[in-house]
């Protein structure tokens, strides 16, 4: 329930700050279980770098080619789903009347909120079920959110008159981002990189990720006023083909880099057997 803040009206002051706290149990549990995984392949304690070695830092460095994959796909799609989710509202106002009655408000904003949950079913099961390549997901994801913003830019006078097939499309990339990217990205990084340097190469792919939200939350409402949905539209359409791009070329096949490590193992194994028994 929501509490009073110094006997004046409800407030929603206690409400947020449960909801944060329950949010906080989550990671917590997370470190506990962190703390006792084992480190994988001997070495340091938790990947750290071996005393009078290069620093994980330094280590980093020589990944940067993947940190422009993992880190850039990351920016260009925190660019268009930031710039899209926090101004969803006024995207819609864009197209619905102002005079436009609460239920219809209500079903709109709603359909944009529900539909996208089908995306991360499809990744949940993807994920699951299968060991197909994650970045080929993301590949996918990002084709596919930048093929419905350029379709949504070049037919936004048209779509303008069928609201059900707007909110439709809308919802539609919001369930292919959290399908591809919305999932990949935080997932592709402790995939592609060496166990010594994985934290320090995901923080910096996190980062980047910021960046993008930032600026497509501060580019969004100056681009609406000024040039209107279409531009928008557009600029988000060419943040998923930039997305593409970098996933394409910059991040490894994770699912082949999965079958080398195994292949490795084998090899290794196949050598021990094969040795002179002392």
């Amino acid at each position: 329930s929501v509490t009073s803040v110094n006997g004046d009206r409800p407030s929603v002051h206690t409400s947020w700050r449960i909801c944060a706290g329950i949010g906080g149990v989550w990671g917590m549990l997370a470190l506990a279980c962190f703390v006792h995984v084992p480190t994988v392949g001997g070495g340091t304690a938790k990947g750290a770098a071996p005393a009078g070695g290069p620093s994980s830092w330094q280590i980093a460095r020589s990944q940067w080619l993947r940190i422009l994959g993992t880190g850039g796909s990351w920016f260009f799609f925190d660019v268009m789903f930031y710039a899209n989710g926090l101004f969803s509202t006024q995207v819609l106002k864009e197209v619905f009347p102002s005079d436009a009655k609460p239920h219809d408000v209500f079903v709109h904003n709603f359909s944009v909120t529900v539909i996208p949950i089908i995306g991360f079913v499809v990744s949940g099961a993807y994920f699951w079920f299968t060991r197909l390549s994650v970045q080929r997901l993301q590949l996918a994801g990002f084709v596919g959110m930048g093929a419905i913003y350029l379709v949504l830019g070049a037919t936004i006078d048209q779509l303008r008159h069928n609201h059900v097939l707007f909110i439709t499309v809308y919802a539609l990339s919001f369930a292919v981002a959290n399908a591809g990217p919305n999932s990949t990205t935080f997932v592709l990084p402790t995939l592609v990189y060496p166990e010594d340097v994985r934290a320090t190469c995901h923080g910096v792919s996190a980062a980047m990720g910021k960046i993008g939200a930032a600026l497509g939350s501060a580019m969004m409402a100056p681009l609406l006023d000024k040039y209107g949905l279409r531009v928008v539209f557009y600029v988000c359409g060419t943040m998923g083909l930039l997305g593409a791009g970098t996933t394409l070329l910059f991040v490894p096949n994770d699912a082949a880099l999965a079958a080398a490590q195994v292949d490795e193992r084998a090899r290794l194994v196949d050598a021990a057997e094969a040795s002179p028994k002392v």
